[in-house]
C-alpha cells in the first residue's frame, strides 16, 4: 500500500526530459526507497522511470489500480514466461487485477 499512484506532474528535475510539468501520469513508486509521505500524500516525489503518461481513455480513480496489476503481469509474461507473438498461453483467473491485464498484454 501506498505506492501506487496517478496524478500530474507539478515540477520536474533539471534531467528529467520525459515527463512534462502538468502532463498526466500514473505509476508505482520503489516501495525500498524511503520517500516522506509516499503516495497517501498530496504531493509524491517519485523518479521518472516509476511513471508513464496516463492513458485518456483511464480516469485518475482507475489509472490508480493499474500499476501494481500491470506491472506484475508483464514481469510473468515477458520477463519470467519470455512470451513472444508466436506463443500460446492459457491464463487462468483472468477476472482479477493481474489476470485481466495479463490476457490484454499476451494479446
Amino acid at each position: 500500500m501506498g505506492h501506487e499512484l496517478p496524478g500530474l506532474v507539478s515540477e520536474a528535475g533539471s534531467g528529467v526530459t520525459d515527463l512534462k510539468v502538468g502532463e498526466a501520469v500514473f505509476g508505482l513508486t520503489d516501495p525500498t526507497v524511503p520517500v516522506p509521505g509516499r503516495t497517501e500524500a498530496e504531493y509524491v516525489i517519485a523518479r521518472s522511470l516509476e511513471l508513464a503518461p496516463k492513458p485518456n481513455s483511464l480516469d485518475h480513480v482507475f489509472a490508480a489500480g493499474v500499476a501494481m496489476g500491470g506491472l506484475t503481469a508483464w514481469q510473468v509474461l515477458y520477463d519470467l514466461a519470455h512470451l513472444s507473438a508466436q506463443d500460446t498461453i492459457l491464463i487462468h483467473s483472468a477476472a482479477g487485477a493481474v489476470g485481466s491485464l495479463a490476457v490484454q498484454l499476451a494479446r
